[in-house]
């Protein structure tokens, strides 16, 4: 298409050099063409240009997730995992229960046996991370830890406001969702 216009307009600057001197008359009908083209060109230019404005500008902001507040925190958390994985029945077998008192408890729900823990947590913030830090009661190998052994566990919300299991650097990583 713009081939063709090139070698239109290189046949019109020809012409208008032939038509100077034998015949005036076609100089006009000439520059009647040469304004069409041009005014051609420029609506290709204008579509375009709206249609790469209509591109640029079409971004979905409803994908955004809104942060959770503080009060938000608070209640219970299930354990969530990507629908190929939905008929594992290991992937859906803890949950936690966050209470305003600062208690929490942990459940699991594994092979028809139901085992809780609870004990205290808090509520970090840095740098605009916020992780919960969990201190059990009493060991239990549910305790979600690298270091073995301990009763401390955290957990960090992410900014899709899922939380992530901290313990994920050796291989144990649970992500849970807030019930509503």
């Amino acid at each position: 298409m713009f081939r063709t216009y090139s070698i239109l307009f290189f046949d019109i600057k020809l012409l208008l050099r032939q038509s100077n001197r034998t015949q005036p008359f076609l100089r006009d009908k000439i520059l009647i063409i040469v304004n069409l083209k041009t005014l051609i060109m420029k609506k290709i230019g204008i579509l375009i240009l709206s249609f790469l404005l209509f591109i640029s500008c079409s971004n979905d902001d409803s994908k955004e997730v809104k942060p959770l507040s503080a009060s938000e925190y608070y209640g219970k958390w299930v354990q969530f995992v990507d629908s190929k994985f939905a008929d594992d029945p290991s992937s859906k077998q803890f949950s936690y229960l966050f209470n305003k008192d600062n208690t929490f408890v942990k459940t699991r729900v594994y092979d028809n046996k139901t085992t809780t823990l609870s004990g205290t947590f808090e509520i970090v913030t840095n740098n605009d991370i916020t992780q919960f830090i969990l201190t059990y009661s009493e060991y239990n190998m549910i305790i979600s830890s690298c270091s073995g052994g301990g009763l401390k566990e955290s957990l960090t919300l992410e900014k899709s406001n899922y939380l992530n299991d901290d313990a994920r650097a050796c291989d144990r990583r649970y992500t849970f969702k807030k019930e509503k």
